[in-house]
């Protein structure tokens, strides 16, 4: 089979010209052409992943624990998450991908397995369409495309390698047709491959209308927090209104103050011996009650 250098040559060389052809032919923008470029060159290593030791596996690995962490971060800003959380979250992707799933990688695949096959490469774009997170579905499908491009370079190379001429005859190694297969000798290898590409495959189907409605969801909080803010400095400023207006003065009249009566006429002094009768008066007498008798004669009533 190719060597590491051969396959990393190959796939370069495929992800550059790839590149200039979409940005000269189709007008697709610079960084996303050097990225499918770059990408198309790494995966040429990726169905190497499966030899449990070595330079691919070692430097797929390093690759992918800082590559996808940093391609996640759009999708983690438009889903919400604050700066440092997005930190928290790159931080701990590079941990899991560069020791846990090389130690899954090494438990639970076997060399020339599925990972050599055409399911794997459709995994391997459809996981790459899923980390790179972008408002054209177009630019997605090239990035992921690229991915694919890369993987099956490998494939092929390791098939045309397996291909010997002898004495001027051609023949068919040992590993002839492990390369490019839909379907290994394990059947849990089969069962699992096929159960990826199914379950990928529906969440790529899902995924603009996930992030949509996410979008949607975040847009109605948002204008609700709003409301509730503009409905919030509204009282804000009609307490500040009030506390900064007096209140109205009432107007208070002052009690009058009474005014010195003035004498109409002066009138004589009063003396005790003067009766209170006009001259012109004449008083009746007052006849005492029946029974009366005046005091000093035993009087009282009888």
């Amino acid at each position: 089979m190719a060597g590491f250098k051969t396959h990393i040559t190959t796939s370069t060389t495929i992800g550059v010209v790839g590149a200039l052809v979409a940005r000269f032919g189709f007008g697709v923008p610079d960084e996303t052409c050097v990225l499918a470029g770059g990408l198309c060159s790494i995966s040429g290593m990726l169905p190497d992943l499966d030899s449990h030791s070595g330079v691919p596996l070692r430097e797929s690995l390093a690759f992918a624990a800082a590559a996808i962490p940093a391609i996640l971060a759009r999708r983690f800003e438009r889903m919400g998450m604050p700066f440092e959380t997005r930190i928290m979250v790159c931080m701990v992707l590079y941990l899991v991908i560069r020791f846990g799933v090389a130690k899954l990688l090494k438990r639970f695949t076997v060399h020339r397995g599925m990972f050599h096959s055409i399911p794997a490469a459709l995994i391997a774009g459809e996981v790459t369409y899923l980390v790179f997170e972008h408002d054209s579905p177009h630019l997605r499908y090239f990035i992921a495309g690229a991915v694919v491009v890369g993987f099956m370079s490998h494939l092929i190379l390791d098939e045309i390698w397996s291909i010997g001429v002898r004495r001027g005859r051609i023949y068919f190694k040992s590993s002839s047709g492990t390369a490019i297969k839909f379907w290994g000798d394990s059947t849990w290898g089969n069962l699992s491959a096929y159960t990826k590409v199914l379950l990928l495959t529906w969440v790529v189907w899902q995924d603009p209308d996930w992030m949509a409605r996410w979008e949607n969801q975040r847009a109605e909080r948002r204008n609700l927090a709003k409301s509730r803010s503009r409905e919030r400095d509204k009282v804000d400023k009609s307490f500040d209104v009030s506390v900064d207006t007096p209140p109205p003065q009432a107007s208070i009249n002052p009690a009058p103050q009474p005014q010195p009566v003035t004498p109409s006429s002066t009138l004589p002094p009063y003396s005790p011996d003067q009766s209170i009768f006009s001259p012109n008066e004449n008083p009746q007498p007052v006849s005492p009650l029946p029974g009366y008798q005046p005091p000093g004669t035993n009087g009282g009533f009888r």
